[in-house]
């Protein structure tokens, strides 16, 4: 097994059998049939390496955008000398390679949070240098001690300043219409000033802190995502709802939205929901395979359709389907032709339908 440290990120494995459980690289079927000798030279080029082994085969690693892998020819493609030292070159078993590669994967993590974390502190920096709360009041001060020798020009206002030999301050605001106007205006902003200064002190210490503390910071993994969550489904325009039964329900708050939701996100068993003959969101429950909905469920999904729908607050009817009993109508987002579909009636102010909300974690504020 052979650990390739720089110019990449970190070491790559190059040859001998994945370790349990990791997923084979498409190579290394290759790589245990033509490469056998040991190596004995390197040859080099801008993201590419070539190691020549002793029984005349050429071991390429690649990390171009386009040619990224690594294979095994029977001769030489570069023309650049054999080294024969390659000090970054060495042998390495499957836990020391592991170390190497979770060390260089938490050096990269560390490092990517480091500068994210310097210009933050930086914004801040410029931040605080520009807001000077003392320069705000001393103009206010200025603005009504001289209120009666205040020029304007359209929406630019001339205070001058306490030393005659000084040319007028410039203040430039449109929201106010005479001087007492522009003197309230300016010790409200140099309130402003003084609490941002401090909200801004207090966040540039903190920011200091996390820079001091990242070299202790670890990439966690990702939380495994649940069966059917698409992503897409993040998207402006379409609003998540998670219900207590671990259920999450896609409300469109707009006709690209539904189009979307409905077309590029729902599967053929998820549920789908609309109020009957009035506009509205489309609603989608996402299902499992196989899975069979409960009333209570059911119930949710046509409340959101109602809430969200002309007729909110009112009993109304709503259909729903599974998604794939609907066709789109071309020239028509958000339009659906709907193939096979049921009706509930929902009573949104009842007793019945407020325990049931209730029962999935659900609470819609109706309208007076």
């Amino acid at each position: 097994m052979v650990a390739l440290e720089a110019p990449q990120p970190g070491p790559v494995w190059l040859h001998d059998a994945p370790l349990a459980g990791a997923v084979p690289h498409p190579s290394q079927g290759a790589l245990r049939l033509g490469f056998k000798g040991s190596i004995i030279g390197l040859r080099r080029a801008p993201g590419l390496w070539e190691l020549e082994t002793a029984d005349g085969a050429v071991l390429v690693v690649s990390w171009r955008r386009k040619s990224s892998g690594v294979q095994v020819l029977q001769a030489s493609r570069l023309q650049t000398p054999l080294e024969r030292c390659f000090p970054a070159l060495e042998e390495s078993g499957a836990a020391a390679w592991l170390a190497a590669r979770r060390a260089a994967e938490v050096d990269a993590f560390r490092g990517v949070a480091r500068r994210r974390m310097q210009r933050r502190l930086e914004k801040l920096r410029h931040q605080i240098a520009n807001n000077d709360p003392e320069e705000c009041r001393e103009m206010a001060a200025r603005a009504a001690a001289y209120r009666g020798q205040i020029q304007r020009d359209g929406g630019v206002f001339l205070v001058p300043h306490f030393a005659s030999d000084e040319a007028p301050s410039r203040v430039t605001v449109s929201s106010v219409g005479d001087s007492n106007a522009l003197i309230d205006y300016l010790f409200h902003q140099a309130r402003r000033a003084e609490r941002r200064a401090v909200a801004l002190a207090a966040q540039l210490r903190a920011a200091d802190e996390e820079l001091k503390a990242v070299d202790q910071l670890l990439p966690t993994a990702p939380s495994p995502q649940p069966e059917g969550l698409d992503p897409k489904a993040e998207t402006a325009g379409i609003k998540r709802f998670d219900l207590a039964d671990g259920h999450r329900v896609f409300v469109g708050r707009n006709a690209a939205a539904n189009q979307r939701l409905t077309f590029s996100i729902g599967r053929g068993r998820d549920l789908w929901f609309h109020v009957r003959d009035a506009p509205g969101s489309h609603v989608l429950i996402p299902l499992d395979r196989g899975e069979e909905p409960s009333s209570d469920l059911i119930f949710a999904g046509a409340s959101l359709a109602l809430h969200y729908s002309s007729l909110r607050g009112e009993r109304a009817e709503v259909r729903w389907c599974p998604r794939r009993f609907l066709s789109p109508i071309a020239g028509k987002p958000g339009q659906v032709l709907v193939r096979r579909e049921r009706v509930l009636v929902v009573e949104p102010r009842g007793a019945a339908a407020l325990r049931r909300l209730a029962a999935v974690g659900l609470v819609l504020q109706l309208p007076s």
